[in-house]
């Protein structure tokens, strides 16, 4: 495996790193009596021994030929019994109660996503190798599991029936180097255990964490999947037979947004958009580009959110929002505001996932933070909301702390959320009408990048 090596001559490795056991027999002289307890040492000293291991610094070893149970070349501690030798083990406190034996049990979390389930995605900027995706419940601040993301992970792709998603994972050979393996994981939300695996071509753009580099078609036939190496392709998999349907080139173009079961947007380097269209065995062709959206002077962000089945709204760095259909041939601007009114001079859009729309209402949530030019991955302090349909803005929410990442849960009851990239490891919950913050969920991971809600079905 990746991280741990099994003894000589052995295929498998027993895990457990730590112990804290009963002694049930013992050799005379040895130091140890029947009902004992002990806590074993994990690290053995190399056979040379190197100085740091002659002196009994095990631990400083110097020349990495010690062994290390559950890690390095000796069987760990993760089974009913073991043997240890004494001078190995030292006496626990027998004033301790008894040792108590645990029943390992599957959980089982339900079917689908629940309204108040989110997908809290930690990139690991300090471990980059460690990403992961945490799934938690707002009403009963819990954390309801973890999957693994492997190196740099992306969003998830959630079914729009909820019942499961997809997840696009990269790996290195050695940790953070070597050779490269893209992969795209199934699973169900019922137990989080990893499902079929389809290898992809190891191109898949490597960004900060960006919803549109990898996405679903609407009728989740298909995983589409954004590369750059620097030349740009897209990678469509059919998730059915699980097999990889082929790469197909757009230069200059790249990203993606969904526009219906079969179609996506995807945004070209002038600035315009250009449609994708799916064959019934998955082949990709690609349309006119659109002129661009906004001036380059101007230019519209990557992270548009969806308010319709072919509509995405776009936020540029100066703060004009653009309403933009997919529908057609060639996408189009249909309307165009500003998020600035008389005396908001000074303040300008901005964050990771800046911008969270509430289906149900017709309501966007934008990050807004008082910057100058070039400003546009600062903190929000403050979130905007608009009516989409008309432009206006409808009230205005402070927030507690700045936040680099907004989103809102869906239907009758939503809440609106909120983390901080790199500076806290919380999910802050805030009322969405009222803006009076509810609580939060923390230790959730260091560089809290996306917040993903329950999906629905355009």
């Amino acid at each position: 495996g990746q991280y741990g090596e099994a003894p000589q001559g052995k295929e498998r490795l027993v895990l457990g790193h730590e112990s804290f056991g009963e002694v049930l027999s013992a050799p005379a002289g040895s130091g140890f009596e029947t009902g004992d307890r002990l806590v074993g040492f994990v690290r053995r000293p190399d056979p040379v021994p190197c100085p740091a291991c002659a002196g009994g610094e095990w631990d400083m070893c110097r020349n990495g030929r010690y062994t290390e149970r559950g890690i390095k070349g000796r069987h760990g501690f993760g089974s009913e019994r073991f043997r240890i030798e004494p001078e190995f083990a030292i006496k626990a406190d027998p004033s301790l109660p008894p040792l108590k034996g645990e029943q390992a049990e599957l959980v089982t979390l339900g079917a689908t996503m629940k309204p108040h389930w989110v997908i809290v995605n930690d990139a690991s900027f300090d471990r980059p190798v460690d990403s992961r995706a945490v799934l938690v419940d707002l009403d009963n601040r819990s954390m309801l599991g973890m999957v693994s993301g492997g190196y740099n992970q992306m969003p998830l792709m959630i079914n729009a029936d909820g019942r499961g998603f997809a997840q696009l994972s990269t790996f290195y050979s050695r940790g953070s180097r070597g050779e490269r393996t893209d992969v795209i994981t199934e699973y169900l939300f019922n137990d989080l255990a990893p499902g079929r695996e389809t290898i992809v071509p190891p191109k898949a753009i490597k960004v900060m964490p960006l919803f549109a580099a990898a996405q679903l078609t609407d009728d989740g036939r298909f995983a589409l999947v954004s590369n750059f190496t620097p030349q740009q392709s897209i990678t469509v998999v059919d998730r059915r037979s699980g097999g990889v349907v082929g790469e197909f080139p757009i230069p200059g173009c790249g990203l993606i947004y969904p526009v219906g079961e079969r179609r996506f947007m995807v945004h070209c380097s002038d600035g315009g958009l250009t449609i994708g269209t799916l064959d019934t065995r998955g082949a990709a062709t690609f349309g006119a580009a659109s002129a661009p959206v906004s001036p380059m002077t101007d230019p519209v962000n990557e992270k548009p959110i969806r308010v319709g089945k072919t509509q995405w709204l776009f936020i540029s760095f100066a703060g004009q929002a653009f309403l933009v259909d997919g529908g057609g041939a060639v996408p189009r601007v249909l309307r165009r505001w500003s998020l600035l009114g008389q005396g908001d001079k000074g303040w300008l859009p901005g964050g990771l996932q800046p911008v969270a729309f509430h289906r149900a209402t017709g309501e966007a949530y934008v990050l807004m933070h008082e910057g100058g030019p070039h400003t546009h991955k600062d903190p929000g302090t403050e979130i905007w909301v608009f009516d989409v349909q008309s432009g206006r803005r409808v009230r205005k929410i402070p927030l507690e702390g700045p936040a680099t990442a907004v989103a809102v849960t869906p239907g009758e009851r939503p809440r609106l959320l909120t983390v901080m990239f790199g500076a806290s490891d919380a999910l802050t919950i805030y009322d969405p009408q009222s803006g009076k913050q509810l609580g939060e969920i923390g230790k959730l991971g260091q560089t809290l990048g996306n917040v993903q809600t329950a999906p629905e079905i355009w």
